[in-house]
């Protein structure tokens, strides 16, 4: 056991950020106290959280751009005297920082070659091997904080509320890239679906950017049949915090192989994910309980950020109905449908 001081670096991208915490959790196990530097965008998913003392945000676009910001941020961290450094982002920027910490100890994270597939959460925690800490890891973990409990709960009740005994499924429209994005008019009829399912309450959660995807699911799950009141509408309304302890109290939540996902599975809910081009083998929600659903093409997993087909683009998400999610997310919640 130790009783120094590490300092792991993941300046963005939500998902990985969520699936470096097993990582985290081997560090402090360890007996490290453990600080973490990230982007602001990514701090709201470390900040608080079990095994980390401190996060550090590190905002290189704007408040820390240039070579005055990072000299500060060298500073600043080199003046903690790390025993470790875990530097899980891998590139130029990541690399210079774990340098100027001038820790005795440095590891760093390499993605692992293709052909050879492994999960994320795997091969964060593979980095920390030449520590002798690396094992099996466990789950990605997200423990929301009270103030996002709190404001989750307001949101909710201002929606409408989920009354006593209902189970609360969550629907996240959007992605952070477009050919990972399932059709909003789908989302909506998968809305009409669960609602339709006695002892069910449907959430519709978003980014901000996404809020005009979210009217659209809501006018085709109005066009499917849904009454007023029948769905709760959180579209852009939770910061990512507040979003993750909406999903620490849904009995599961669907989304498209993006941020969200690997948040709510981190958060305790069944994740069912909506993968089109992209690897569940690679990014899958981690651990049990939870679901992929995939269309069988010949061409999945392209792993392209733009769709190569001609004869029939964005196959892969144009052919996943909302009758087949549905069978999933009641799967998931060990319900069959009526």
């Amino acid at each position: 056991m130790s009783d120094g001081k590490a300092l792991v670096i993941r300046l963005g991208a939500l998902g990985d950020v969520l699936h470096t915490t097993p990582t985290v959790r081997a560090l402090a196990a360890a007996g490290y106290a453990v600080d973490y530097l990230t982007g602001p965008g990514a701090a709201p998913l470390v900040e608080g959280q079990p095994d980390i003392r401190r996060v550090l945000r590190y905002d290189h676009r704007r408040a820390d751009r240039g070579v005055a910001g990072f000299l500060r941020l060298a500073r600043r961290i080199r003046a903690e005297r790390y025993d470790v450094v875990a530097d899980l982002q891998g590139n130029t920027r990541s690399w210079l920082i774990a340098l100027a910490a001038g820790a005795p100890k440095r590891v760093r994270y390499r993605k692992d070659r293709p052909g050879t597939p492994r999960h994320a959460v795997q091969n964060f925690a593979a980095t920390l091997a030449p520590l002798g800490l690396a094992a099996e890891p466990g789950a990605p973990r997200f423990v929301p904080p009270p103030p996002a409990r709190a404001a989750a709960e307001a949101a909710l009740a201002d929606a409408g509320g989920v009354p006593a005994g209902r189970a609360l499924v969550a629907l996240h429209i959007g992605a952070s890239q477009p050919l990972k994005t399932w059709a909003p008019a789908r989302f909506g009829r998968l809305a009409a679906l669960l609602a339709a399912e006695p002892g069910l309450s449907v959430a519709l959660t978003s980014a901000p950017a996404d809020r005009a995807a979210v009217d659209e699911a809501l006018a085709a799950a109005r066009d499917a049949g849904v009454g007023p009141g029948r769905l709760l509408d959180l579209g852009g309304r939770l910061d990512l915090a507040a979003l993750g302890a909406c999903y620490a109290r849904a009995a599961a939540v669907v989304v498209a192989d993006t941020g969200p996902l690997h948040l709510a599975a981190a958060a305790g809910a069944r994740a069912v994910g909506l993968f089109g081009p992209t690897d569940p083998v690679r990014t899958g929600p981690y651990g049990p309980g939870h679901r992929v659903v995939q269309t069988a093409l010949d061409c999945v997993p392209c792993r392209a950020k733009r769709c190569r087909r001609f004869d029939r683009p964005r196959a892969c998400l144009e052919e996943m109905s909302p009758e087949t999610v549905c069978e999933a997310v009641l799967a998931v919640i060990g319900r069959e449908r009526l």
